[in-house]
């Protein structure tokens, strides 16, 4: 956590503006007057009761305007210039990497007189080709998913062909290879998440809990994102606002939930899981410094049927006959339940998968000015993992420690995540 810190404080010192933000918004759109001629030097200026951040800009020559670079959220939109009167829009919600046109027409008037407009969804994205699918905060906290495994969701976007698998590496889009999907988080490259050893062992590297939410653009995507050939999948974690939130959950399966598989005995074998965790976030200093902070635990024991051959009476008969000595190595074996030939028998047993996973993130934003921004977020994930390997008493054990460490400065992402593993 030092050297975190540390980092940080050079990284705002250092950082400059950045002008591709894969994890914010944008709004852009053109002024005129109620004859179509352009209206320049209007003042546009966009305001987020949440945060209460305060974004503004002049329109151009050409009655265009641009603020790029907004965190998620709710805005209003006030559009103003002496002479006319004020136009705002209200309630217009910008989801990550959206690129939102808001054209605003000035009547003459007094400043002091405004118009009132209700923002709406926009049927048609009209400055970018991309096509792109938004999975939002109340689809990732209403819709059902194994495990809460955030990546199933990812079948929602346009073009996903989806293997029927349990994580982020079963779903491919536009019949692009599952490896040319690229991740990032808060603008962060984190392919590491799908990618290595951990992507079978660990389940909350990226915790349901800790996501606002994520878009998942398939073909004709801008260039700041087209590092790979398949789908860029843009992950956005939550924030704190002026308002304390947060909650506690806990989700379970046994296996009188479960139906039974062809190899299964007519008593399912035992199976416990127990996903549970809470969120909590708020103003550390109102409309200037604000904090949040997750926890998702899961413990699992799950009973699985396993299948092996072993030698047969006869054949064991025949070894001790032949190779007393080898006593010890043929009683190694069970012995098998159901006969298969004259050498052979199937022997079946209950293997347990036992997992323990801790999960947890904390994040603190943290506003200078208007323009300049900040945040600091910190992920760990910790795996232990104990899997049957067979029928015959092997077994796979994994422990894992995955840690991240972001910085942010005015919008650049100048720490890389950095996942450390150990087994």
């Amino acid at each position: 956590m030092i050297r975190t810190v540390v980092v940080a404080a050079v990284v705002l010192l250092l950082a400059q503006p950045g002008a591709a933000q894969s994890d914010r918004a944008t709004i852009s759109g053109t002024v005129t007057d109620t004859s179509g001629a352009a209206v320049p030097n209007a003042l546009v200026e966009a305001t987020s009761a949440q945060t209460g951040l305060h974004r503004t800009t002049n329109s151009t020559a050409s009655g265009t305007y641009r603020l790029a670079g907004l965190p998620i959220g709710t805005y209003n939109l006030k559009v103003s210039k002496t002479g006319f009167r004020a136009t705002a829009f209200d309630n217009i919600v910008l989801t990550v990497g959206e690129e939102r046109t808001m054209d605003a027409r000035l009547e003459i008037g007094s400043i002091s007189q405004s118009i009132e407009v209700n923002a709406s969804a926009e049927a048609v994205n009209r400055s970018s080709a991309e096509v792109s699918g938004v999975i939002g905060s109340e689809q990732i906290r209403d819709m059902p998913s194994d495990g809460r495994d955030w990546s199933s969701l990812m079948a929602l976007a346009p073009g996903a062909i989806d293997d029927g698998g349990s994580d982020q590496h079963s779903i491919r889009f536009n019949g692009n290879s599952r490896d040319d999907n690229n991740f990032t988080f808060d603008g962060v490259d984190a392919s590491g998440v799908q990618e290595g050893p951990q992507k079978s062992d660990a389940r909350l590297n990226i915790s349901l809990e800790a996501i606002a939410e994520f878009r998942v653009s398939t073909s004709v995507y801008t260039a700041e994102s087209g590092s790979s050939a398949g789908a860029q999948v843009n992950v956005v974690s939550k924030t704190g606002t002026n308002q304390f939130h947060g909650g506690v959950f806990e989700f379970f399966r046994n296996e009188d939930l479960d139906s039974r598989s062809p190899f299964d005995p007519k008593r399912l074998p035992p199976f416990k899981m127990n996903q549970f965790g809470g969120s909590f976030g708020g103003p550390i200093r109102r409309n200037r410094t604000f904090f949040f902070t997750t926890y998702e635990g899961l413990r699992q024991e799950l009973g699985s049927t396993r299948i092996a051959t072993v030698p047969s009476a006869a054949v064991r008969a025949q070894v001790l006959a032949a190779s007393p000595q080898l006593t010890s190595v043929i009683n190694l074996y069970p012995v098998g339940q159901t006969p298969i030939n004259a050498n052979a028998n199937q022997y079946s047993t209950t293997g347990l998968n036992i997992a323990h996973e801790d999960s947890g993130m904390i994040r603190v934003d943290h506003r200078f000015t208007d323009s300049t921004n900040a945040y600091i977020r910190y992920n760990t994930d910790a795996v232990d993992k104990t899997a049957p390997n067979g029928a015959l008493g092997a077994h796979d054990v994994a422990v894992w420690t995955l840690n991240s460490e972001t910085t942010s400065a005015i919008g650049v992402h100048a720490w890389p995540t950095v996942l450390r593993a150990s087994s």
